[in-house]
């Protein structure tokens, strides 16, 4: 179905959602031409954008660029980077193919610490990226080597909290779309401090058109959630510009 979308999009979304940030370099098209050359749809773009983050960049927490651009220096000077890095190239490299991607940010599953319950914490943040198709909506791309991020977070709460971390399941099965969504909603009931508790909601929530500037992410606890993972926060992250 994704392979045979099409490239009817609507106007609204194909006006914003295409858009590069100003002052992109050229390098980035050129990379994106090479890697993408044996595709001939958006979602084969999307896929080869997709396997190639994933097979030639690393991850890491420590990760940083130098210059004012971090897609640049990710893709053209960088070994390893952390999820923003990576959702971060793949929205801007699709985009130079004039495919409509879009930055999310969330969480990722946490732990589970209880029968559908989950202890999500600031290690546990994430960016993914989700690509239009004409009459499925937004799917989620994930360019981010999932084995060495969940590493990471295992670590990182094993050396913080000296337990063990239950590494959470696997999601099975492809994600289903979503749709086009309007802006402002959130995805947690109010501020939660370490100690405190918010339900999480799945939130299709619109996300920012700007391309964003990655930040390294915190790794103390911060809140405890029960149900669903969330999708989108639904408002500009503090790492976008």
């Amino acid at each position: 179905m994704l392979r045979t979308a099409g490239t009817d999009y609507p106007a609204s979304v194909e006006s914003r959602y295409t858009t590069l940030p100003d002052g992109l370099s050229p390098r980035v098209a050129g990379l994106t031409d090479e890697v993408t050359a044996n595709a001939t749809t958006p979602y084969e773009r999307a896929v080869a954008v997709e396997r190639y983050l994933e097979s030639n960049r690393g991850y890491s927490l420590s990760a940083s660029h130098d210059g004012d651009d971090p897609v640049e220096s990710f893709l053209f000077e960088m070994d390893r980077g952390y999820c923003e890095y990576f959702a971060a190239s793949m929205a801007v490299m699709l985009r130079t193919q004039d495919v409509p991607a879009r930055y999310v940010v969330g969480y990722s599953a946490g732990e589970r610490t209880g029968e559908n319950t989950y202890t999500v914490r600031n290690m546990n943040a994430h960016a993914w990226v989700e690509v239009y198709f004409p009459d499925v909506g937004w799917v989620r791309f994930d360019p981010t080597p999932a084995a060495e991020r969940l590493d990471a977070e295992r670590d990182a709460y094993e050396r913080q909290e000296g337990g063990t971390y239950r590494t959470p399941e696997a999601p099975t099965g492809t994600p289903e779309p979503t749709p086009e969504a309007a802006a402002g909603t959130t995805t947690a009931a109010g501020t939660a401090t370490p100690t405190q508790t918010a339900t999480a909601t799945p939130s299709d929530g619109d996300s920012s058109a700007d391309a964003p500037v990655p930040t390294r992410p915190q790794e103390r606890p911060t809140s405890r959630s029960t149900g669903r993972r969330s999708r989108s926060t639904g408002r500009r992250s503090p790492a976008q510009t």
